[in-house]
């Protein structure tokens, strides 16, 4: 007896027809091709919820950065308006100290109640800890040209000097605090090394 190949019987064991091997075989590609197909739908779905996540990551970190650089450029805005209304009662009052003294006859001489405000760190120095962390560069040259201040003439006249100068060589402001102190002699480097009350 002849021997039929496995493949080639139905269900019950009886030997397929032409017909029906092709439509088996029909049947067999369509199944393999249905769960081609949900495999490939089910990585689909899968890769566009990753993407959708990702853009959900990637507009909450754009929200959280703008809010961080809205918060920098708020802060430095205050900072801004401070320092120029600091800068607008400093040259008030350097005005009107140059004013009185020359209409007394006498040179401008600082108040002997003088304060200085303590660093952000609490420490008795002015300077924050920024400003005391930067390094001076090596090509630095200290403003040796300018003529030290005593504290006995008006004090706008040396600022403008010591500005102009620390512009020159393009200083930060940390250098320039930290040059500054350098530009003071007697009673005005007296004061400014004075203990903090």
């Amino acid at each position: 007896m002849e021997e039929i190949p496995l493949n080639e019987v139905d269900n019950a064991g009886n030997p397929l027809s032409t017909p029906e091997k092709e439509i088996d075989q029909r049947n067999s590609t369509i199944q393999q091709l249905e769960a081609a197909l949900r495999e490939l739908l089910e990585r689909q779905t899968r890769e566009a919820a990753l993407a959708s996540e990702a853009v959900r990551r990637a507009e909450e970190l754009a929200r959280k950065q703008q809010a961080i650089l809205d918060e920098a450029e708020k802060r430095e805005k205050d900072r801004l308006e401070k320092l120029e209304k600091l800068n607008s009662k400093t040259q008030i009052v350097a005005d009107h100290s140059s004013k009185t003294a020359e209409s007394k006859g006498h040179t401008w001489r600082p108040s002997t109640v003088m304060t200085r405000a303590p660093g952000r760190d609490g420490s008795k120095h002015p300077f924050s800890t920024h400003i005391l962390a930067e390094e001076i560069p090596k090509k630095f040259r200290y403003p040796v040209e300018i003529e030290p201040y005593d504290g006995t003439t008006d004090p706008k006249h040396h600022l403008d000097a010591f500005e102009n100068r620390m512009l020159l060589v393009n200083a930060s402001d940390a250098i320039q605090c930290k040059a500054f102190t350098i530009t003071l002699k007697k009673e005005a480097l007296t004061w400014f090394n004075a203990p903090l009350s």
